[in-house]
């Protein structure tokens, strides 16, 4: 789970925070994801995500299904340009096959939870964020937080504007708040300040949540297991190959 939210790379302070926290090359995680809506039971399925550069430095990022037994083998794959909006694929286990995901079902929920896939991609810093600004820094509960908004850029964008604020001591990401263009807010994604903890020398967040304002609903991600700048298979983030697994 990524730590850092897409950071405008101009500002020397915020770039270091990228540096300080960010994987060098890869990142393989075990994660449980709970959705739960109107009371009911949560829903538990558990997942695979792995992150690595490319050549040119991008992120190439993948969510892979591993439980229940009827959604294992399902996946996402999320391909950061260097221009415009990311590539996003999805592997079906039923037909063996990947399709591209565009259109407005890149809003729609990404495998039942409350990430569309283009929340996922701002989260994994693959999105395209149009113009990014820092705004005054806060201190929040006694920490000093820098505060980033994005305005999404593209024909129609959901968003009008996400805004993140991030812990300066440990650089890590503390919370995001997406706005629909008439100002409403309609989802917000936080990280609890006592569930960052350090992984071979960086901190990295154990539990993330995401509540979806309209829809009365809530995502919760949990890492089991985090490894740092391990060897991961290449095929993982080929259109062509990433559903065969790791």
């Amino acid at each position: 789970v990524s730590a850092v939210p897409g950071l405008p790379l101009d500002d020397p302070e915020l770039a270091a925070c990228a540096e300080k926290v960010m994987p060098r090359q890869s990142l393989a995680q075990v994660l449980e994801m709970k959705v739960a809506q109107d009371g009911a039971e949560p829903a538990t399925t558990g997942a695979e995500l792995y992150w690595k550069r490319d050549a040119e430095g991008l992120s190439r990022v993948v969510l892979r299904l591993t439980s229940p037994r009827d959604k294992a083998g399902l996946a996402v794959l999320v391909l950061e340009q260097k221009t415009g909006a990311p590539t996003f694929m999805v592997y079906l286990p039923e037909t063996r096959k990947a399709r591209r995901v565009a259109g407005k079902t890149i809003d729609g929920s990404m495998f039942g939870t409350d990430f569309s896939y283009e929340d996922f991609a701002y989260f994994q810093h693959t999105a395209a964020a149009g113009k990014v600004q820092r705004l005054e820094d806060q201190t929040i509960d006694g920490t000093a937080m820098a505060v980033l908004q994005a305005e999404p850029e593209g024909a129609s964008p959901r968003y009008s504007k996400v805004v993140s604020w991030l812990d300066k001591g440990r650089c890590t990401l503390s919370r995001m708040e997406f706005y629909a263009k008439n100002g409403t807010l309609l989802k917000e994604l936080s990280v609890p300040a006592a569930e960052v903890v350090q992984v071979e020398g960086r901190w990295v967040p154990q539990r993330i949540v995401l509540d979806d304002k309209k829809r009365g609903s809530r995502t919760e991600l949990k890492v089991v297991s985090t490894k740092i700048d391990q060897p991961v298979n290449e095929a993982m983030f080929i259109p062509a190959t990433f559903g065969n697994g790791p």
